[in-house]
Order: structure tokens, then C-alpha cells, then sequence
């Protein structure tokens, strides 16, 4: 805060120095312009030490709740600044035996540990409330849902029981103290579980419930989630219509909440920096009141110092450098989300091919049963009826939408690419270009015969045809030659 006071007092001499020859009105103008510098100081020193007094004392529990707080900002970000925050409330909770404090501390290491994939500490810190707490009887929801995250680590080491057991006991809890989020996990999380167990119209009645509730709730990433486990349990249980209807909600989902996810990822590192700064000027206000008395002698020196110019000449080409390192440390970050941009879009690109060879897959399923249904029955009016629905699927299978909707990925990642091919081979027919866009993405035979509706035979003398359009001889591999071009 001193600081800022300091450079407007040097520019002012600076100014001075430039508008006036005669060195003795120059002295006094800087005499009169450091004075009020000081003025300005000790005002911003009581502004400062005002500050301090404001924070919060280490024995308040509020001190606790904005550790906890500042710890939660960091969770998918920095796990160490989560560890030196948490383990600072857990030991001021423990001081001013503030038990709600020190449970949700051990909360949030198990489930930023969980979070890193690190289930063995994860365990750790859960088992460690729970052995603090035995007979824990708290009338709040953390303990619920320290009961729902040792569950879900019971869920991931396969131990479903129990994890079953958790879960009916957290329930009435949730229902108690209403914890949003919980009033859909927990029917998900169990709808999953009996899934695992094989009570295939439990989960579905639960999971079903859990879908509804995120309906409600309008929580679209619960709703990803839910729709794509409802999808695998009516596959398995042979309900296709019903599969295929959630497999395409599921992927109306991703491609909304991939839009959101990048906009939270922003806002996250918008948070991160405002919370660093806060911290930096904490820190810089302890330096200032240890510093205050240095800087006073400081200034009083340069009223009796000829060098102040040389100074300020310094103190430029120091900011200079300064700006000339943010803008390359700028320059660096814009290339790097470039970069992160350019992989996001290429793993979108993966996902959608192959949630579209998935669909494929599934209608070739139907379309096998429909066709050897209408072999078996005899009745004209339902062949005809699976006639048309045969027909119906072999019209879905060669639209064009999921086609162009790939060249918009494809060309977002490899852009130009169609170009430069047709530039090589004009000849190419449109059948060809997708087989190169497949080959480029080192698809196998298996899967791009899957994608256009054809036999893997037929794609190995389609691949044939395009090497001799792009006259490549017998030995190049076309595969290699795509992914280099």
C-alpha cells in the first residue's frame, strides 16, 4: 500500500526535474512532494493495520469455515494448498473443540483424495473421523455425508454389501437435514450398486427415481451420468427402444454439459487467481507493517540523495522487464489452452465416432432380430410392419447428420485436411474421404465397416482404390501416409 504512494512520489520528481532548470526550486518541489508522500504513507500504514485487526482470530470457528472454504478452491487444482489448508482447520476445530469443523476437514481430504484417484488415503482420512467419533450422534449433514463417502470407496473396492449398508443408513439423514446433491447420489449410487448384484428391477425403480430427482433438480451432470447408467441396465436387461432413448439423451447431455464444463473451467481459474491475490495482499500487508519504519528512513534519504533520477531510471526498466515477462508468460499460456483446446476437441472427436459406432451397433442388433423375425412368422401384415421398420433403421444408418455433424469435429481438429486430399486426388468420391477421415483417426477395418455399413472386406479394397488415386505405391502404408499428412 506504501509502495504505490512511493512511485507517484518519484514520477512527480521526475517531472519536476524535467520542467524546471534552476536545481534549487527543484529541491524544494521534491522536499514539498516527499512530505506528502509520507502523509499518504502513514494514512495507508492505519489502513493496513485496520485490515489486519478485521481477519479473523485463529480461536474463532469462523477461522475454520474460511480455512475449509479456501481449501474447497483448490480441490481440482492444487491438492497441497488442500492439505495445508485443511490440516490448519482440523488443528484450530480441534483447539476450540469445534467437532463440526474438524469432521468436515477429514471430509475434504478423503474426498480430495478420492478425487486424485488416491483410494488408499481416501479410506485413510474417513476411517480417521469415523475412529474420532465412534458414537457420533452429530445434528448436522456432514456425518451423513462422511457416511456416503465411505460407501461410495466400499462401491469402488467392489465390496457392494457394504456399501449397501452405508447407504440405508445415511438415507434418513439426508432426508433429515436436506443435502441437496445426496437426494440423488444416493438412489444412483445404490441403483448402481444392485446393478452389480444383479437386481436388474430394483436398480431400475431406483435409478429411474434418481433420473427424476435430477430432472428436477435440473442437474445436468447427474443427468449425464444417470442416463448413461440407465442405458447399460436396459441394454442388459434386452429393452433396446428404452436403451437407445437414454443413450440419446445421455449424448444430447455431454454435448451441453461439455460447453458448461469449459466455462466452469474458467471460472475456476478466475477463483484461483483472486484467491492467490487475497493472499498476496495479506501477505504484503504483514511485510508493510514489519517494513514501515525502513521505508520512512528510505524516504527521508532520498530528499538528501542526488541520485534520484538513476533511481527512478532503474525502477523503469524494471517495470519494463516486468511487463516484458507477463506478456511472454501471456504468450505461453495462450499457446498452452490452444494446445488444451486442440486435445479436448480430439478426444470429443474419438468419443463421438465411437458413441456412433455404438449406435450403429445397437440398430445392426435390432435390425438382426427384426430380420429373423420376419423369417419366422407368417403372418403378412407383421412382415410387412418389419419390413418397414427394416426399413427405417437402414435409412438411419445412412444419414448423412451424424456424417456432417463428424466433418464439423474433424475439420475443428485436423483443419484443411478434406482440402489438401482433394487437392491430391480430385477424383475422390465421398465414400473415400470418410474412409481417409478413419484412417487418419487409425480406426480399425472392423470398426469403419461398422461406422459406413459395409464388411471389412469391402473397406480393405476401398483403401486399396484410394492408394492408387493418391499414388501411393504397394509398400506406403496409407494409414501412415494419412496420420503424417
Amino acid at each position: 500500500m506504501g509502495l504505490p504512494s512511493l512511485a507517484w512520489s518519484v514520477m512527480l520528481i521526475t517531472n519536476a526535474l524535467q520542467n524546471y532548470r534552476n536545481m534549487k526550486k527543484v529541491y524544494l518541489f521534491v522536499i514539498s512532494i516527499l512530505i506528502s508522500g509520507l502523509i499518504n504513507l502513514f494514512g495507508q500504514q492505519k489502513k493496513g493495520d485496520s485490515l489486519l485487526r478485521e481477519s479473523p482470530a485463529k480461536s474463532d470457528t469462523a477461522r475454520v469455515r474460511q480455512l475449509l472454504d479456501m481449501a474447497g478452491y483448490f480441490v481440482r487444482t492444487d491438492s497441497n494448498k488442500v492439505k495445508q489448508y485443511t490440516l490448519e482447520a482440523i488443528e484450530l476445530a480441534k483447539q476450540n473443540q469445534f467437532d463440526q469443523g474438524e469432521l468436515r476437514g477429514y471430509l475434504t481430504l478423503s474426498e480430495t483424495a478420492y478425487y486424485y484417484s488416491v483410494v488408499d488415503r481416501a479410506i485413510y482420512w474417513v476411517n480417521v473421523g469415523f475412529e474420532r467419533y465412534p458414537n457420533m450422534h452429530m445434528v448436522d449433514d456432514v456425518y451423513a455425508r462422511l457416511l456416503y463417502m465411505k460407501a461410495e470407496l466400499f462401491y469402488k473396492a467392489q465390496q457392494y454389501n457394504k456399501a449397501e449398508t452405508l447407504l440405508l443408513k445415511a438415507q434418513p439423514l439426508i432426508e433429515k437435514y436436506s443435502y441437496p446433491d445426496h437426494f440423488i447420489s444416493i438412489p444412483l449410487l445404490l441403483g448402481s450398486i444392485y446393478m452389480k448384484k444383479g437386481k436388474l428391477a430394483e436398480a431400475q425403480k431406483l435409478l429411474e427415481s434418481a433420473y427424476q430427482r435430477s430432472e428436477t433438480a435440473k442437474n445436468a451432470q447427474y443427468q449425464q451420468e444417470i442416463t448413461h447408467t440407465l442405458y447399460k441396465l436396459y441394454k442388459k436387461q434386452g429393452n433396446y427402444p428404452k436403451a437407445l432413448a437414454y443413450y440419446e439423451k445421455n449424448v444430447q447431455l455431454r454435448d451441453s454439459l461439455f460447453s458448461e464444463t469449459n466455462l466452469k473451467e474458467l471460472t475456476k481459474l478466475s477463483t484461483k487467481y483472486e484467491t492467490e491475490k487475497k493472499e498476496q495482499a495479506i501477505h504484503a500487508l504483514e511485510t508493510e507493517k514489519k517494513n514501515q519504519r525502513l521505508l520512512i528512513v528510505t524516504l527521508f534519504s532520498l530528499i538528501g540523495v542526488g541520485g534520484g533520477i538513476f533511481w527512478q531510471r532503474a525502477k523503469t526498466r524494471n517495470l519494463q522487464n516486468q511487463l516484458l515477462k507477463q506478456q511472454n508468460l501471456l504468450e505461453i499460456e495462450t499457446r498452452r489452452l490452444a494446445e488444451a483446446d486442440t486435445e479436448s476437441k480430439a478426444r470429443e472427436l474419438v468419443t463421438n465416432t465411437m458413441l456412433v459406432e455404438q449406435k450403429s451397433q445397437i440398430l445392426y442388433d435390432i435390425k438382426n432380430r427384426l430380420l429373423e423375425t420376419q423369417r419366422l412368422t407368417e403372418e403378412e401384415t407383421v412382415k410387412h410392419e418389419l419390413k418397414k421398420m427394416i426399413r427405417h433403421i437402414d435409412q438411419n444408418l445412412s444419414n448423412d447428420e451424424s456424417w456432417e455433424n463428424f466433418m464439423t469435429h474433424f475439420e475443428a481438429v485436423h483443419p484443411l485436411f478434406f482440402t489438401k486430399l482433394q487437392t491430391l486426388a480430385p477424383d475422390l468420391s465421398a465414400l473415400e474421404l470418410k474412409q481417409c477421415a478413419y484412417a487418419k483417426m487409425n480406426l480399425t477395418q472392423k470398426q469403419v465397416a461398422t461406422l459406413i455399413n459395409i464388411n471389412a472386406d469391402s473397406v480393405n479394397v476401398a483403401r486399396f482404390r484410394i492408394k492408387k488415386k493418391l499414388q501411393l505405391t504397394k509398400e506406403e502404408s496409407l494409414v501412415s501416409f494419412l496420420q503424417s499428412f
